[in-house]
């Protein structure tokens, strides 16, 4: 099986995984590795990713080298990405 290599911003890593990963299989690695380093679970889930400097879902599956940097709702873009939901929810609730 063919890998490429992902760099994680928010741990200064490199990583090598199979073409094809996602990025919530790469986040549910990030959640364990800096719940077990921190001695506990992180205060807030992973709501999505900055692939390249462009704002990514936890759908976006990897195939080519890319620098990931995960974020919560305490950075701009989860703040922005949780606000969008929810518009989208009050939308569907309304119509």
């Amino acid at each position: 099986m063919e890998h490429i290599e992902i760099v994680i911003q928010n741990q200064n890593k490199r990583k090598e995984v199979p073409v094809g990963t996602t990025l919530k299989q790469l986040a549910d690695a990030y959640t364990k590795e800096a719940a077990k380093s921190l001695g506990k679970p992180l205060p807030f889930p992973i709501l999505g990713a900055l692939v390249n400097n462009r704002v990514e879902s936890l759908n976006y599956s990897l195939y080519r080298p890319k620098v990931v940097h995960f974020f919560d709702i305490t950075e701009r873009q989860g703040w922005r990405m949780y606000q969008n939901s929810l518009c989208l929810i009050l939308y569907k609730a309304v119509k």
